[in-house]
């Protein structure tokens, strides 16, 4: 009861954006807290205890920095720093795939698709209309091949999935498909 109490605090705390903070002698001050805060509250339960709750989930916090367009910066391969969207950036990990490394190479098109590609055929596509989305191997050599972000398939909707035939993967697209799949003893590209 006194956690639930603590997190419905935190969350008044945030919405006011004033965090209630004590010092070393007890005293009670009032600090200004920033987007990229994380209040942390905590209350005193009837046996005397304490209990700290978090004012925020990650993912939450992710999730809201997606919707109002966050960036950061990431370093590629050689060096350099690139600002991007910080749901592309933050993709890989956030859905699941591991550790992809440092990207090699990062485009961005005037309407602020973006693509960061990484070693081994993994690239993540981000608009703002389909959010991150991987595009991996023998799929994405092809979108490359053929435009990239300028494909007239245009950007990745979800990522591939294995044919119901178990015949190759095929990944969905705003204008069509692309698939890998096997004909004739050797592995194409068909593009719908």
């Amino acid at each position: 009861m006194n956690r639930k109490f603590a997190a419905s605090a935190a969350a008044i705390a945030l919405s006011a954006s004033l965090v209630a903070c004590s010092n070393d002698e007890g005293e009670v001050t009032e600090v200004e807290a920033t987007e990229t805060d994380t209040a942390t509250v905590t209350s005193a339960t009837a046996e005397g205890d304490t209990a700290t709750e978090s004012a925020s989930e990650s993912a939450d916090a992710s999730d809201a920095a997606a919707a109002d367009g966050e960036t950061t910066e990431i370093t590629t391969q050689d060096g350099e720093k690139v600002v991007v969207p910080a749901a592309a950036a933050n993709a890989p990990g956030e859905l699941g795939l591991g550790n992809w490394g440092d990207p090699f190479n990062v485009e961005t098109t005037e309407d602020g698709a973006t693509l960061i590609e990484y070693d081994a055929e993994k690239n993540i596509v981000y608009s703002e209309e389909t959010g991150a989305v991987p595009v991996v191997g023998e799929i994405a050599k092809t979108w490359k091949k053929d435009g990239g972000l300028k494909n007239e398939i245009g950007l990745p909707l979800k990522a591939e999935d294995k044919r119901s035939d178990d015949n190759g993967w095929i990944q969905e697209f705003q204008n069509g498909t692309i698939e890998w799949l096997e004909e004739n003893g050797e592995f194409t590209a068909k593009i719908s």
